[in-house]
């Protein structure tokens, strides 16, 4: 579940409590970020969910099973970057990009061998830098970057003391330009 303290201190609590509308889709919350307009996202193993800024209300999204965004359920990670889009990393199904504004998905499956595509499945962090790029952490295939103007993915090279290519969480100091890296048994 979430806790929410108040500017005056006082608590409110949201959980999981079975299709209750005002309850999250799953008490597993994984990560959340804020948007432009102050609404609060949240990533669960049970998909997508909101908290409306001038209602305070729960909103659950669901997928059309019409779609290829269906498959990202357990989502693992996210981003809200400077664009207004919703960065989505998966637990087995990649990335997947949410405009709230319009209400569109578009999912990016891995495919390892494939160059300028996402090498994992499995995404533990995103972070964005001044220069448009995604910085995409996996398990297990290192760093992945995504060029937000032309949609490729390139792939920089590993340290070669690094022996484990776990990226577990990354930030992005605008202030030095500085992409920090923390993996798995590596440090950062």
């Amino acid at each position: 579940g979430i806790w929410l303290v108040m500017r005056d201190g006082q608590m409110r609590h949201f959980s999981h409590k079975g299709h209750h509308r005002e309850s999250t889709a799953y008490n597993n919350v994984r990560e959340m970020c804020e948007d432009k307009d102050g609404n609060i996202w949240m990533c669960t193993y049970g998909g997508l969910v909101k908290i409306d800024a001038d209602t305070m209300k729960m909103v659950h999204y669901k997928y059309d099973f019409d779609q290829e965004a269906y498959n990202i359920r357990s989502i693992s990670s996210m981003l809200y970057d400077s664009q207004g889009s919703l960065w989505l990393g998966s637990f087995h199904n990649g990335v997947c990009v949410y405009n709230p504004d319009f209400d569109i998905y578009s999912n990016y499956q891995a495919k390892r061998d494939v160059k300028g595509r996402l090498s994992s499945p499995v995404i533990s962090c995103i972070a964005e830098d001044d220069n448009g790029r995604l910085f995409i952490g996996t398990e297990g295939e290192w760093v992945n970057v995504l060029d937000l103007n032309t949609r490729v993915f390139s792939r920089p090279s590993m340290p070669e003391l690094l022996h484990d290519h776990t990226v577990k969480s990354m930030l992005y100091s605008r202030q030095d330009g500085v992409l920090y890296v923390a993996n798995l048994f590596g440090g950062i």
